[in-house]
């Protein structure tokens, strides 16, 4: 059995000209530094779902 956790806010879905939507889910991007190796990380946190 799998399950799945989603959460869409309506700010991440957006609307191109041709009424084509796209979901950007931007909270879980991660970067890391070429020069250190250091990794920056994006925390996912929704007040309002408190995962």
């Amino acid at each position: 059995m799998s399950a799945f956790n989603i959460s869409v806010k309506q700010q991440n879905i957006v609307v191109n000209d041709r009424a084509l939507p796209s979901i950007i889910d931007t909270d879980s991007f991660q970067v890391r530094n070429p020069v250190n190796g250091k990794i920056y990380r994006c925390p996912a946190y929704v007040l309002h779902l408190k995962i």
